[in-house]
């Protein structure tokens, strides 16, 4: 190729790369000048510095708020001991220092009626620190309700809102308060106590003297002290599912602040009194909240308070029926279960047969460091060795008795020939008798202590009799 073509063909090339990027460059001035057109278009019905506003003052037919400057914050007047929900204050500051439109519908409106801005609905005056103020009018919603028309008294022009931007002007005050009350963390449950009028009461407390063995079971963690007269081991899971279905203490209306007087709401005599305690994780320190119930406001709303203050709100009823809570749905139904450890001796009497059941103990030394003394068990029914496997299923079968229902009714003293008594000699040096009484055909009633609280199927009592003739045989 001539030295002359190669000249040719790269001062092309160069106006090729030169127009190029001018092309480029042209592009982005547009793109730029497109950017900048944007941003003049933005428009506000409001631009004001939220540091230069002094008050915010909403006035509706119903009601009308005072958003006031205190210190670095907007607060309610009025409101000043009431908490609140500063968010939602702020938002409000906000909204009116740059209250954006979407666009002018009108700049002069010789017919403010038919824009709803006549007799506005709501109108907001944003009093400045310099002692000047912008007074802003919201009227009625377009057809499709997005957009609402707005429009200020210094000025002719009629402007559309994004209608979810004006929401919170609607709100009533009870609308910026903080709904949430003192609540326990389930997983951190140390104790409950729930009386209900005219209904037995239910306390429920951590177990602090619960074996190892039945811990591990979930069982025995914590104890029923009420409404029995003697308390009873409670299922681990009953007691959580309880817990977990219990409602989120909150306010759903608030009714009267500091009222003088709770008899109106039937909380001078509350129907429900309930105390809930956990142990702090953090602070090792034990936190308890305290809530009375009154009377029904309505179909769906009950009254309640708490126990120290009152200030009375409501809560839905659905929420408060979680309280209904039965004390046999809490415990363990095992009528008594305790380790074997724990055992020296069991005597089972009934149906003409009795038994004497004994656990002998004996601790063989170590020979050699660091081995620990070893406990060999000797298992006897009636004097006859029994082999471990076959005791352990015979133990089972008498502590594995449960509870099918609770007896409410009186059941008095009866005392029969056809009852069972199964009577634990243990370790400490306690004893412990549960009777069974015939109830009907099929269960049996289960008397702990001189007290009727359950009834037991009979095939388990029939069951149990079975395992002990089959392994002395």
């Amino acid at each position: 190729m001539s030295r002359s073509k190669k000249l040719i063909i790269l001062i092309v090339a160069f106006i090729v790369l030169l127009g190029s990027y001018f092309l480029v460059n042209n592009m982005k001035k547009e793109e730029e000048k497109t950017e900048e057109k944007k941003v003049e278009e933005t428009i506000y019905v409001t631009d004001i510095n939220k540091e230069d506003i002094e008050q915010v003052v909403v006035m509706r037919a119903d009601e009308s708020l005072v958003f006031k400057q205190k210190d670095e914050y907007f607060i309610i007047e009025g409101a000043e001991n009431i908490k609140m929900l500063g968010s939602e204050i702020e938002g409000i500051v906000s909204t009116t220092s740059k209250l954006r439109a979407e666009k002018v519908v009108t700049d002069t409106s010789d017919n403010l009626k038919e824009y709803g801005l006549e007799s506005p609905q709501i109108k907001v005056n944003v009093k400045l620190i310099d002692g000047s103020s912008q007074i802003i009018n919201i009227g009625e919603n377009t057809a499709d309700n997005s957009f609402t028309y707005v429009s200020k008294d210094d000025e002719s022009k009629v402007y559309i809102v994004k209608s979810y931007i004006l929401k919170a002007f609607n709100n009533s005050i009870d609308e910026f308060r903080d709904r949430t009350l003192a609540n326990i963390d389930p997983q951190n449950f140390m104790y409950m106590n729930i009386n209900k009028k005219d209904e037995r009461s239910i306390e429920v407390k951590l177990n602090e003297d619960v074996s190892d063995e039945k811990a591990g079971y979930g069982i025995g963690i914590f104890k029923l002290t009420k409404p029995y007269n003697q308390s009873f081991d409670v299922d681990g899971q009953s007691i959580q599912d309880v817990l977990s279905a219990m409602p989120t203490f909150q306010v759903d209306k608030f009714i009267e602040d500091e009222a003088l007087d709770l008899k109106k709401y039937g909380l001078d005599d509350p129907s429900i009194d309930i105390v809930l305690s956990e142990m702090n994780v953090e602070t090792n320190e034990v936190n308890t909240i305290h809530y009375l119930f009154g009377n029904e406001m309505n179909d769906e709303y009950i009254y309640f308070k708490e126990a120290d203050t009152n200030s009375v709100y409501a809560m839905e009823k659905v929420k408060s029926e979680k309280f209904n809570i039965k004390p046999f749905d809490l415990i363990s139904k095992l009528i008594y279960i305790v380790g074997i450890k724990e055992v020296d001796k069991i005597e089972v009497e009934g149906l003409d047969q009795k038994y004497e059941i004994t656990i002998d103990r004996e601790v063989i030394k170590s020979q050699k460091e660091p081995e620990e003394d070893e406990e060999v068990e000797t298992f006897k029914i009636d004097g006859k060795e029994i082999e471990d496997d076959t005791f352990r299923k015979v133990y089972q079968s008498i502590i594995g008795v449960i509870g099918d229902f609770e007896v409410l009714e009186d059941f008095g003293d009866k005392e029969t020939s056809d009852k069972v008594t199964i009577k634990y000699y243990l370790s400490d040096g306690t004893q412990k008798e549960i009777v069974y009484v015939p109830y009907n055909d099929n269960f049996y009633a289960t008397k702990i202590e001189n007290d009727v609280y359950f009834a037991c199927a009979k095939n388990q009592i029939d069951y149990l009799f079975t395992k002990i003739k089959e392994s002395v045989k």
